[in-house]
């Protein structure tokens, strides 16, 4: 006959693992804007560098026509929302 062995996560393992989480997002969170840009920056120019203009022109087209499609979807969400408070305020936030 199988054993019904059902283990209950350790509740010192789950607060440590929930401090480790909130750590990193704060972390993460007080990264200064202008230092995750530049770091951006030197990574698309070191991409481009390594692949050559062609792939970056391609790769910024395919950016912009998911840009695109993602605007499209939000206007199209905010025409089907109402016209009470929150939704008013959700189709400010979408568009």
């Amino acid at each position: 006959m199988p054993r019904n062995d059902q283990r209950k996560p350790d509740p010192w393992a789950t607060f440590i693992a929930t401090l480790i989480a909130a750590a990193l997002l704060a972390a993460w969170a007080l990264i200064p804007t202008r230092v995750l840009e530049s770091t951006w920056q030197l990574e698309r120019e070191q991409m481009s560098a390594w692949a050559g203009e062609h792939a970056q022109r391609w790769i910024l087209s395919e950016s912009i026509a998911a840009m695109r499609e993602t605007a499209t979807d939000a206007e199209r969400t905010a025409a089907t929302l109402g016209d009470n408070g929150v939704e008013r305020w959700l189709t400010d936030r979408i568009i």
